[in-house]
């Protein structure tokens, strides 16, 4: 073949018609295992329904998703090259090092980057695609013959199930009942014991397992995924509910992302107050404290590890009642 190579947004939107023709029988190409149909969630973020991640906006004054569609014009162009990617993504190989942390075979070329197999964060970029999923599958609004809505929600589901199946397999793979990840338990016990030179971020990949399973059971009504952040939620109070103030706080200096917010959208959903006293267990004193007292201190500190800390206080806020 001949000619100039196409770039990369060109092939995408090739890549993409081709993949939206197929539909859902993608995921028939991607591996031959599919999840169980599900019914739909009760409450699920139907147009005026409640979305816990928006908290009291979700309540009282967000727009649902599924009510806004972006008219022809280059917006609606890089939703479509969005929606490509997010079909063209290989399930096998995001699933690979799960597959592979709870004695699987990894049957597929693993991913570079922050997902390789020797990466200590590996597997969190699985948790952002169940959340892109969901809200570009949300994006398509009530037309269930869109053969991308279809296609969405069959890899979501698909996802969702084989996360299920493997957090079932931990206590056989040497693990606590509930724990869900790409890594080894172990990572948690070197956090605990300060061996942070041995870890990254474990919490932080936590987060988003949670707010993907979140985003999966009220963006598109999948039952199976609240059920599986349920009991990774329960698995992060049993590792934490122990220890002491003083060692939490400790714990809390290595970047956890906005897990205590999934975990407060978690309660909002299931009423387990178990689930919000954990997410209060995750308040970092020594960067929210000053804040409280209106004191700035906030120079040198990250972006991206400090925002989500002032967005779980709100979320808990909001859920507790409390002002600090």
């Amino acid at each position: 073949m001949t000619g100039t190579p196409l770039r990369r947004r060109q092939a995408l939107t090739v890549l993409g018609a081709a993949i939206l023709a197929g539909g859902s029988a993608y995921l028939g190409m991607a591996d031959n295992s599919s999840a169980s149909p599900r019914p739909s969630a009760r409450g699920a973020y139907a147009p005026g329904a409640t979305y816990a991640p928006d908290g009291t906006a979700g309540r009282t004054a967000a727009v649902p998703r599924a009510a806004v569609r972006l008219l022809s014009g280059s917006f609606q162009d890089n939703e479509q090259r969005n929606l490509a990617y997010l079909l063209f993504l290989d399930p096998g190989r995001m699933l690979r090092s799960f597959r592979v942390n709870y004695g699987l075979s990894g049957r597929v070329m693993p991913i570079g980057g922050w997902e390789s197999p020797a990466s200590k964060i590996r597997g969190h970029v699985t948790g952002h695609l169940l959340s892109a999923l969901a809200w570009a599958y949300a994006g398509t609004g009530a037309n269930t013959s869109d053969p991308a809505r279809q296609a969405l929600q069959a890899k979501g589901d698909y996802l969702v199930a084989q996360l299920a199946s493997l957090q079932a397999r931990a206590p056989k793979a040497g693990y606590s009942h509930g724990y869900l990840a790409a890594f080894p338990e172990q990572y948690f016990t070197w956090l605990e014991d300060g061996q942070t030179d041995k870890v990254w971020s474990p919490y932080y990949v936590i987060h988003k397992y949670l707010a993907g399973l979140i985003d999966q059971y009220q963006l598109t009504g999948n039952t199976q995924a609240v059920d599986v952040a349920s009991r990774l939620a329960d698995w992060v109070d049993r590792r934490t509910r122990n220890l002491s103030y003083q060692h939490m706080q400790a714990i809390l200096a290595v970047e956890f992302g906005g897990l205590p917010e999934a975990l407060a959208n978690l309660y909002a959903i299931t009423g387990d107050r178990a689930t919000l006293k954990t997410a209060e267990r995750f308040y970092h004193a020594r960067f929210l404290d000053p804040l409280a007292a209106n004191i700035d201190h906030l120079e040198g500190a990250q972006c991206n590890v400090s925002t989500p800390k002032v967005i779980a206080s709100l979320r808990l806020a909001e859920e507790t009642g409390k002002e600090k």
